[in-house]
């Protein structure tokens, strides 16, 4: 996955409210769906337009991986598309 960091004391907030660090032991990929959100060539190509979100295409490796291993398993992947229209 992509670097993240969460500060502890958001974790140790978690962990109090809830009793443990994570909210599920497993997760059930028939019962699960990994929704991408503006993963488009739009966003991530550079140089491809003025909508490019630079750092975004270093997380889509892992992405692909991800929706990789959700169909093999027997979940669902949605991806979102923004349509841009005239007004």
């Amino acid at each position: 996955m992509h670097n993240i960091n969460i500060p502890q004391k958001f974790i140790d907030n978690c962990i109090a409210r809830r009793g443990r660090r994570y909210i599920f032991d497993k997760i059930n990929p028939k019962t699960t769906a990994l929704l991408v959100i503006d993963m488009q060539n739009c966003f991530i190509e550079p140089g491809l337009s003025m909508l490019e979100v630079p750092g975004v295409i270093d997380i889509a490796p892992n992405i692909n991986s991800l929706a990789k291993q959700m169909r093999e398993s027997g979940g669902n992947v949605i991806w979102t598309e923004l349509v841009y229209t005239k007004g």
